[in-house]
């Protein structure tokens, strides 16, 4: 997970370090000289874009990294109040992932908060996916997870037992420590390799998750990838997206509510057409499926910008869990 660290060390004595405490994220960028005991840092997190720090090197013992803001800017009153925790959960053979944890001051660990999971190979504040952080604590005052999941191998591989392991665990962490429950709780991926094992994953145990969201799965569904010999197909055929979804044998079970933005790739588009012909006729499933494709090859409309059609997403994304998880909205005055 990246996280950079800030380090002082006295020329002479390299044993000798002073360590700045900084927030989560990422340090783009420093300025000082030889001659001026105070230096300016910049910070990318997955709050902000680029925040800016000051400190006094000859002050290091009393104060803390200060905040520069331009005059007449002030931060959004909303991120003033998100508290960081920064955890680990035992994955596949004993093993310990972290996992940053991220929601408004005030929220109680009841179980029965709004939670949005989304699981990388490496999360980075550089992912698009962290664009949706800030707007969904702020739209259902909810909880933001951020946890890393070990592919054990390549991730052009099939999701193997550990994999799933880990991603079970990291889904379990959260809800025994009473941050949200499976019916509350939002899966999303973006990440090369892991929309395969999301996929999986539901397959074997639908009931854990409340909705998920894929965001371009790309290749991630694509059986030919992993051999054309008869022993590959054989194994991958035994835990492939595709060729297991089944509707639940427990009639009171059914698949969570599933978001899916793609470009229009063809194993995406196999995945969804199967959901639709294995579940989409039974009174078992009432939970709804939604795939939103932006076609490559079909020009854009040239008066809508990329950023357009991004923020278009995120609302249609949280409409979407609002409706079927029954999130509550909330506004300035219910905060």
């Amino acid at each position: 997970m990246v996280d950079s660290t800030l380090e002082v060390r006295k020329i002479g004595d390299i044993g000798n370090v002073k360590q700045i405490p900084l927030e989560h994220g990422v340090i783009t960028g420093f300025s000082t000289n030889k001659k001026d005991s105070t230096f300016i840092f910049n910070i990318h997190s997955f709050f902000s874009v680029g925040a800016t720090y000051t400190i006094n090197l000859c002050k290091l013992d009393k104060t803390a990294p200060k905040h520069f803001q331009l005059p007449g800017h002030t931060d959004d009153p909303f991120r003033t109040k998100l508290v960081t925790e920064r955890k680990e959960y035992e994955g596949a053979e004993g093993k310990m992932h972290p996992i940053l944890v991220f929601y408004p001051k005030g929220t109680k660990k009841d179980g029965n908060t709004p939670t949005i999971l989304f699981i990388s190979t490496n999360p980075s504040p550089y992912d698009k996916t962290a664009q949706l952080f800030v707007p969904f604590m702020e739209t259902f005052y909810g909880a933001v997870a951020l946890a890393t999941i070990p592919t054990h191998g390549s991730s052009a591989n099939p999701p193997t037992e550990m994999t799933l392991q880990n991603l079970d665990s990291a889904i379990n962490y959260l809800i025994e420590n009473k941050y949200t429950r499976s019916t509350q709780l939002t899966v999303a991926t973006g990440a090369s390799g892991l929309s395969a094992l999301l996929a999986t994953s539901i397959n074997q145990n639908p009931k854990k998750y409340g909705a998920v969201i894929f965001v371009h799965t790309e290749r991630d569904l694509d059986s030919t990838r992993f051999g054309n010999d008869k022993a590959s197909i054989e194994h991958y055929l035994k835990i492939s997206p595709i060729h297991n979804v089944n509707l639940p044998t427990d009639t009171k079970v059914q698949y969570p509510a599933i978001f899916i933005a793609d470009n229009g790739h063809s194993n995406t588009m196999k995945y969804v057409a199967e959901l639709q012909y294995k579940l989409g006729s039974s009174t078992q499933q009432t939970n709804p499926i939604l795939a939103m494709f932006h076609m490559p090859n079909i020009p854009m409309d040239p008066s809508i910008s990329m950023e357009e059609l991004e923020a278009q997403q995120f609302s249609d994304m949280f409409s979407f869990l609002a409706l079927s998880l029954r999130y509550k909205v909330y506004t300035d005055e219910a905060k």
